[in-house]
């Protein structure tokens, strides 16, 4: 930056080269400061209008919208991430395009849960079970104390017939969570050879679309769903 540039020259020519680089880290850090405050009106006002679009389920104007806000990615750590984790939600579960979200995803480099899971869906669906194992294997590392990860990927593997890679799925979440109880009654019920039930994860669950949803149900996380919402004030 140039005010880190001049601080660099200035402290080089009157006391050496460390001196330049010690007065110039400060003034870099404090325009970079600046320049992230005056990035952050625009994107909160950005999401404020996206939310709008969410909930008038005008997805694709939404995701046009996500996609002006990348210029504002270099000032707002992270950023970039989380317009490519809302994109991927919005295309996997509110537009069941499950091809058009895996690429965005997969580039989120800091994913929750729901995405993670999203991700690893778009496989199964696909019937690509072995890249499916791969993400829920890195999903269930990183996010370890997450239920949802651990159901459904047991779900996943049940589904196919494989009970006993179910059970130590489950037995592995479990270890992890030994106060979940919804673990705890899937895990019974394969134990049993009964069939999963999800619907104690709810909405979370049917956004996956590996059930069909309850009549009642909306055909689509609204707004307020948590694969949308904000984190920190920032978008999840």
């Amino acid at each position: 930056m140039v005010a880190a540039a001049a601080a660099f020259v200035a402290g080089w020519v009157r006391f050496g080269v460390g001196s330049g680089v010690l007065l110039a880290l400060p003034a870099g850090l404090l325009v970079a400061v600046l320049l992230m405050r005056r990035a952050r009106k625009p994107v909160e006002a950005a999401q404020a209008e996206i939310e709008k679009h969410l909930n008038a389920r005008r997805f694709e104007r939404a995701i046009e919208r996500f996609e002006e806000m990348r210029r504002w990615a270099r000032w707002q750590p992270l950023l970039a991430s989380q317009i490519d984790e809302q994109i991927g939600a919005i295309r996997y579960a509110a537009m069941d395009d499950p091809a058009g979200a895996r690429p965005h995803l997969e580039r989120a480099r800091h994913k929750g849960a729901q995405s993670w899971t999203m991700l690893a869906a778009s496989f199964y669906r696909r019937g690509q079970l072995d890249e499916m194992e791969k993400v829920f294997e890195r999903a269930t590392r990183r996010r370890p104390k997450e239920p949802l990860l651990w159901a459904t990927y047991a779900w996943c593997r049940s589904s196919k017939g494989e009970r006993a890679k179910a059970l130590d799925v489950l037995a592995r979440g479990r270890k992890r969570l030994p106060k979940d109880d919804r673990l705890r009654r899937i895990q019974l019920a394969v134990q049993n050879g009964k069939r999963m039930h999800m619907r104690a994860f709810g909405n979370d669950w049917y956004a996956l679309r590996l059930e069909r949803m309850p009549a009642a149900a909306p055909n689509a996380p609204s707004a307020s769903h948590p694969a949308f919402r904000r984190r920190g004030g920032r978008a999840r």
